[in-house]
C-alpha cells in the first residue's frame, strides 16, 4: 500500500463500511467511476480518498456523507448513482481505456 501522500481522510461508523464498498464493491466503483478520485476504504471506518480538484473531492465527501446518512434504507446504491449523475449533469464518466491508447481528438 504505502504513504498515502496528500488527499483527504473522513472518519465514518465501522460498521457503514459494508454499505460503503456495496455488494462486490458496486457503492465504490459507482464514487470513483463519477469522480475521478482515488479511494482506500479501511475496516477501522477511515476512508482515505484523493482527486484531481477539489470539487471532485467534495463530491466523494458528499456522497459518503449521504451513505452514511441513509445506510438503513434500500435502494442506496441507485440513489447515489442518480446523485453523482445530478451533480455531473455536463461531464460524462471516463471511460478506461489501456495505458498506451492516447484519446483520439475528433477535428471540426
Amino acid at each position: 500500500l504505502g504513504k498515502l501522500t496528500g488527499g483527504r481522510v473522513i472518519k465514518v461508523s465501522p460498521s457503514k463500511i459494508p454499505r460503503l464498498i456495496g455488494r462486490r464493491g458496486s457503492m465504490i466503483s459507482t464514487i470513483k467511476q463519477y469522480t475521478n478520485c482515488r479511494m482506500i476504504v479501511g475496516q477501522n471506518g477511515c476512508v482515505w480518498f484523493k482527486g484531481n480538484n477539489f470539487e471532485d473531492e467534495f463530491l466523494v465527501l458528499q456522497a459518503i456523507e449521504k451513505i452514511d446518512r441513509e445506510a438503513h434504507t434500500s435502494g442506496l446504491t441507485d440513489r447515489v448513482k442518480e446523485f453523482l449523475e445530478e451533480k455531473v449533469k455536463d461531464r460524462k464518466p471516463p471511460t478506461k481505456t489501456s495505458k498506451d491508447e492516447k484519446p483520439v481528438e475528433k477535428k471540426a
